[in-house]
């Protein structure tokens, strides 16, 4: 719910504090996730873009991480291209519906629906969609998990796996891959 203003004000701060207001920036990109989800204000979110284009103009990509639902993505896909390139990621997480669901409670939509959004998305842009996803032991890392992800559409999705970082108040049932694991 912030305001366009207070969206570019937070990139203005992190652009400042890391030093790089007056340098070259054309190997910045600026990040929206983990926030909440970006494109339930797209409108802010794209006005404060082009703020930051018009403030540094030599910032080359944005990313947008979502976690759907698939309207937003075609919204987001209908206003392309911005006024810096846009990099869609979507927060995957899963193989199956019900447990995307369990796992991400207010994702409202279906994963076939959110990757046809995504494809729209990438035949639109000619950019290839991030799939993030999360490894968790016994929910999401099994055999049939694996395939089904390597028979995604290469052209269009590529796949981002993580590591879980466990945080205190997290459900002890859900515990990430090793690092040898991964």
């Amino acid at each position: 719910n912030l305001s366009a203003e207070e969206i570019f004000e937070q990139a203005r701060f992190l652009i400042e504090d890391a030093g790089l207001e007056g340098k070259s920036m054309d190997h910045v990109e600026v990040s929206f996730m983990g926030m909440g989800e970006p494109l339930a204000n797209r409108e802010n979110l794209l006005a404060a873009l082009e703020a930051i284009h018009g403030r540094y103009p030599e910032i080359s990509r944005v990313s947008i991480s979502t976690a759907g639902p698939s309207h937003r993505i075609e919204a987001l896909t209908s206003l392309m291209p911005a006024a810096i390139p846009v990099h869609l990621q979507i927060s995957l997480h899963a193989t199956e519906d019900a447990t995307r669901r369990q796992l991400i409670p207010n994702a409202p939509d279906t994963i076939s629906n959110i990757l046809e959004a995504g494809k729209r998305c990438h035949q639109a842009t000619g950019d290839r969609v991030c799939l993030n996803y999360i490894l968790l032991r016994g929910l999401n890392d099994r055999p049939p998990d694996a395939q089904w992800l390597a028979d995604l559409d290469p052209r269009a999705f590529y796949l981002k796996l993580a590591a879980l970082n466990s945080v205190d108040g997290m459900p002890a049932d859900l515990t990430g891959l090793t690092e040898g694991e991964l």
